[in-house]
């Protein structure tokens, strides 16, 4: 019984440890990315540029605040090869389960 608190103890530091984003916070902004942050894709303007590596790649979404308008945003490569989609009423790309929401990192905003 005296071990319970010990494994709470231990499984409460590990459970806390922060992922480590460095690599992410220090990525440079492909060229073909920043460019599209420069154009106008079909008439929306590109509000901010989030990352997450995804199987030793970075993936980089587009994200410019038309899912609530039920319109598509893009997920790019390094070359900007679309990766995956964003949408709320078509059908998808079979890569969301590739993501987790809550590790995307901003790392451009207008």
């Amino acid at each position: 019984m005296k071990q319970l608190p010990l494994l709470f103890i231990f499984l409460l530091i590990f459970s806390c440890t922060k992922k480590d984003n460095s690599e992410i916070e220090n990525l440079e902004i492909p060229d073909c990315v920043e460019q599209l942050t420069i154009d106008n894709q079909g008439g929306l303007t590109i509000q901010r540029v989030r990352v997450q590596k995804v199987k030793n790649e970075f993936h980089f979404w587009l994200n410019t605040d038309v899912l609530q308008a039920d319109l598509t945003e893009f997920v790019v490569d390094e070359k900007c090869n679309l990766v995956c989609r964003f949408c709320t009423e078509c059908i998808e790309l079979n890569c969301l389960k590739d993501y987790e929401y809550d590790e995307w990192i901003t790392i451009w905003e207008r």
